[in-house]
């Protein structure tokens, strides 16, 4: 009996990053994700709400913690705002991507001057 339970629960989707019990509300934290990658593609609700496959009364909820939504649907949202997150540049990755080429040239020139038997020191600019 414990065995089908453990297994209707993986197949709803829980546990999952984006809420903290199986069918119930998403987290805080992937609220304010939510609420920051619409307000930086400047979408509606409901403009928003289609790019997960719900209506934009239902985002509503889930981003005022108002709405449970089952958690096979989870994996499905998650995507689709990472997705968002691309596109408005803004997703973990996109910012890794951008910050690599010059953490790359500068441990390139720190290598290079350490070579020359030089020291390179990096201090923390202070406000005038």
């Amino acid at each position: 009996m414990l065995i089908g339970a453990a297994n209707r629960r993986m197949q709803m989707g829980y546990p999952n990053e984006i809420q903290s019990e199986a069918n119930g509300p998403i987290n805080s934290d992937f609220a304010r994700r939510m609420v920051h990658v619409r307000e930086k593609l400047g979408l509606t609700l409901s403009e928003f709400g289609m790019n997960l496959d719900f209506s934009g009364s239902f985002v509503r909820g889930l981003v005022l913690g108002e709405t449970r939504m089952h958690s096979k649907h989870a994996d499905r949202v998650l995507q689709a705002v990472e997705s968002l997150e691309v596109k408005a540049g803004i997703s973990r990755a996109a910012k890794a991507k951008s910050l690599t080429p010059v953490s790359d040239e500068l441990a390139s020139y720190i290598r290079h001057i350490n070579k020359l038997g030089f020291s390179v020191q990096l201090q923390p600019i202070t406000a005038a």
